[in-house]
């Protein structure tokens, strides 16, 4: 396996993954696109 060979994991890209997903889940309530990519920054 590459985990244990090249000492990698998903850590990183998952992490990155929940941000995103409270962002969507945060950006229900915007109803102006350019607001909520603001906010994503």
């Amino acid at each position: 396996m590459d985990t244990f060979r090249y000492n990698l994991s998903s850590v990183a890209a998952e992490g990155l993954n929940g941000c995103f997903q409270q962002l969507i889940q945060k950006s229900c309530g915007y109803r102006n696109r350019n607001r909520f990519k603001r906010d994503a920054l």
